[in-house]
């Protein structure tokens, strides 16, 4: 995160705050797969975590959490993407949007 936005949070917490998802939960209508590893360097997974506690009763928000692998191992989770294509393909989820193919 520092290298991509130019501190931590605790130093621009302001350039933090105006970013975060965590801020906005509440405006998520969309479904929204969130999948993380435990050990992640990249995006500390407290982030996910907290994501999820604020959207745990929504029907449309799911949370894998992977105990092993690198930061691509959500990838590799078949059951989660056939959930997030489920919803893609709901007519009355994804009015508007282009149908996309992800078998090719």
């Amino acid at each position: 995160m520092a290298d991509s936005y130019g501190g931590s949070p605790f130093q621009i917490p302001d350039v933090c705050c105006a970013r975060s998802v965590l801020a906005r939960a509440h405006r998520l209508t969309m479904p929204t797969l969130v999948a993380h590893r435990e050990a992640e360097k990249t995006i500390p997974v407290c982030q996910s975590r907290n994501l999820q506690r604020i959207l745990r009763s929504s029907q449309s928000f799911i949370y894998k959490e992977i105990p092993n692998g690198n930061h691509d191992s959500p990838l590799a989770l078949n059951d989660a993407f056939e959930w997030a294509l489920e919803r893609v393909q709901d007519p009355q989820i994804c009015s508007g949007l282009q149908h996309v193919d992800a078998t090719r």
